[in-house]
């Protein structure tokens, strides 16, 4: 189907803010001509939070600064030629969800007060993510995911809205995360934590590293035992056996005072 019938196929859902049935893969503005064909079908134009662009042409960018862009960089068999880097987006200060899968170009470039929602993914595994750099760049941020290496997650109690962290695949540096949760002006309400490994240190772990992961999972219960924001903690993690003891497990259920869900899939030692 070509962009025209399937924009017209839901253009009822162009009056809405966000508009959940358009989908990079679904829905691709591929040429200058496409983004041509938006911009005629709907006049005046919609007021949109979130668009996706899926294209190698710059010109789409700078063209139509009425339009707001959400990007997500897609293509990773031609990321030495794409050309859309974060200070090129139109309108950033009024986007408050982006999903941004890095590539080649990084977030860093990119800040807004407005964005109150960010998923950030790195399949890279050379690439180290910094947190303190989103920290700076986001200062209003509520809602955080993020798939990474990721370095000085303790920046993460700097923001005073934040609510929710969620880890995919994550790996992160053990003490900088238990600061995190021990920092009295950190008031994540809701942590999940997928397939995540902690580490004494940022480099990938060896196999000393995954038999440790009981020791680390254990502090942080520890740390969140006393931790009076937390309502919901979720852990899925159906590679390694159970990162924690049973003992730890209740002690954390007696002693914190503020949690109201709790979710575990887990693989049994």
């Amino acid at each position: 189907m070509d962009v025209i019938s399937k924009l017209r196929l839901i253009s009822k859902e162009f009056t809405a803010t966000i508009i959940p049935l358009i989908y990079w893969d679904e829905i691709e503005i591929k040429t200058e001509n496409d983004m041509e064909i938006l911009n005629k079908l709907f006049n005046p134009k919609p007021k949109l939070d979130r668009i996706y662009l899926s294209c190698l042409d710059e010109k789409i960018v700078t063209k139509y600064p009425s339009w707001i862009i959400y990007l997500s960089e897609t293509h990773t068999n031609i990321e030495l030629t794409f050309p859309i880097t974060a200070y090129q987006l139109i309108n950033k200060d009024r986007l408050k969800s982006l999903v941004w899968e890095y590539n080649n170009h990084n977030i860093v470039n990119y800040s807004s007060n407005s964005l109150k929602k960010l998923k950030y993914i790195v399949r890279e595994p050379r690439i180290i993510t910094d947190l303190s750099d989103i920290t700076m760049s986001f200062l209003n941020l509520v809602k955080l995911e993020i798939s990474s290496k990721i370095q000085n997650v303790n920046s993460l109690g700097q923001l005073e809205h934040l609510k929710i962290v969620s880890f995919a695949s994550v790996i992160c540096n053990i003490g900088s995360f238990i600061e995190l949760l021990e920092r009295k002006e950190c008031t994540i309400e809701t942590i999940k934590l997928q397939l995540s490994t902690f580490t004494q240190a940022i480099e990938l772990p060896d196999f000393n590293d995954f038999e440790n992961q009981q020791e680390h999972y254990d502090n942080i219960l520890d740390a969140l035992s006393r931790n009076s924001y937390l309502k919901t903690f979720s852990i899925y993690n159906l590679t390694f056996p159970v990162p924690f003891s049973k003992q730890n497990l209740i002690q954390f259920l007696n002693g914190n005072k503020t949690l109201t869900n709790l979710g575990m899939a887990l693989v049994k030692s």
